[in-house]
């Protein structure tokens, strides 16, 4: 099955919406313990973005890999466009950093599940790929 090279936009636009959620939120990159952890969360999902490109263009990355890297990346990438809409909430400033982290662990949950079962699936996963999408977002 032939993937293709998405992890470059996907990484600009995890590190452009990143950007943009913290300035959205008015949140100092200098002195900020938030913007320490969740900066590095951010760095180690870009640098795991330009391993699987690498991976892609050696033909070394798996059907898993790819399905897995794609469905973790866009939820945290939701995540913070969530942040940026609700971004003058008192309580979403407050608890952003640890929300990234539940989010995170969670987008890593579901990814492996939907990872897990398109091994099991024939070639072809359009269908399941529908159905595990509107079930997300039906959650």
């Amino acid at each position: 099955m032939k993937m293709k090279l998405v992890a470059y936009p996907m990484n600009g636009l995890l590190l452009l919406v990143y950007i943009t959620a913290l300035y959205v939120m008015d949140i100092s990159p200098f002195f900020n313990w938030d913007f320490f952890t969740t900066g590095s969360y951010i760095i180690a999902l870009v640098f795991w973005g330009y391993i699987h490109v690498s991976q892609q263009k050696k033909g070394e990355c798996s059907p898993f890999n790819h399905d897995f890297y794609l469905i973790s990346i866009t939820i945290v990438i939701c995540y913070l466009c969530s942040l940026i809409i609700e971004g003058n909430n008192p309580n979403v400033r407050a608890w952003w950093a640890l929300g990234l982290a539940i989010i995170g662990f969670a987008g890593i949950a579901y990814a492996l599940i939907y990872s897990t079962i398109c091994l099991l699936l024939p070639k072809e996963h359009k269908l399941y790929t529908m159905l595990f999408g509107g079930f997300l977002i039906g959650v």
